[in-house]
């Protein structure tokens, strides 16, 4: 068992109460690995979605066998509430139960509340086992943001000075399948909009959303192919007219070539169609 998963289920013993409420606005509780343990230990866990419903269900086969000194239907209910207050529980609920607290901001207490929440639920163990072992104070929203990147996507924004650093990133990710949340994009952006060489580059969507990003890379491969098509029919003596864009992608950098490289060859980028190719084009 993971790290993170034997945190949140540390104390979840039926011997300890029959009826359990788990107050977890975050949802992690719903761990599929959690809910298979849950359910050796002899819990069953039920949504508080509908409070009749749960009434009905609670009364019929819980609390009645289980007053008539019977097995019920499961050795201890779990009551999951997706919210942080339980307040909104009917007050039977709260004298009988034995209440948890479950969330993102008290599994990982040293970092920002607000982002975490934007953090896919297939990253957190990764997190988890970064925060206790490089988290050692509490970090605000900007130093979280950072702390992520760093340690979950392996980016560190001061690294980006030229294009074919924020290609290189941008393409290892997306090749991945990875998409950012959209602040940590925004926060790539703010830390490198001062370097010329970025201008004009919509940094934050490329970042968060993969078919822009894909879209962009075609468009930039059409705008490459026909720039050294056009080079190479030039005649040695003919002064070259460099290709201007806003931005473009730097595909013959070294960092850049293999892994578009692997986008051709898995399908994700498509040749272009030209009438001829010239005999002196770059392999």
């Amino acid at each position: 068992m993971t790290p993170r998963l034997a945190r949140i289920l540390s104390g979840f013993e039926p011997d300890l109460s029959r009826f359990w409420i788990v107050v977890d606005p975050d949802g992690l509780l719903l761990n599929e690995r959690i809910l298979a343990t849950l359910s050796d230990r002899g819990f069953e866990v039920l949504p508080f979605d509908d409070p009749l419903a749960f009434r009905v269900e609670y009364e019929e086969r819980y609390r009645e066998p289980w007053d008539r000194g019977e097995a019920g239907a499961s050795a201890a209910l779990i009551l999951h509430l997706r919210a942080a207050d339980p307040a909104e529980l009917p007050w039977d609920y709260l004298r009988q139960a034995r209440l948890v607290r479950l969330s993102l901001a008290e599994l990982l207490p040293n970092l920002d509340y607000t982002v975490l929440r934007q953090v896919d639920s297939d990253q957190l163990e990764a997190l988890y086992e970064a925060h206790q072992r490089f988290a050692d104070q509490v970090m605000g929203e900007n130093a979280t943001k950072d702390f992520i990147l760093t340690h979950l996507y392996h980016i560190d924004p001061t690294l980006i000075q030229q294009p074919h650093d924020l290609w290189r990133e941008l393409l290892r990710l997306h090749y991945r399948h990875i998409e950012l949340p959209a602040s940590l994009s925004a926060r790539i952006d703010y830390s490198v909009r001062d370097k010329p060489a970025l201008q004009g580059i919509p940094i934050t969507s490329l970042f968060a959303h993969r078919p822009t990003a894909l879209r962009a890379m075609q468009e930039g491969w059409a705008a490459f192919v026909t720039e050294e098509i056009e080079a190479s029919k030039r005649d040695a003596s003919e002064a070259a007219v460099p290709y201007i864009e806003t931005w473009k992608i730097p595909f013959a950098h070294d960092d850049i070539r293999p892994i578009v490289d692997s986008l051709f060859l898995d399908g994700v980028l498509h040749p272009l169609v030209v009438a001829a190719v010239p005999p002196n084009l770059p392999d």
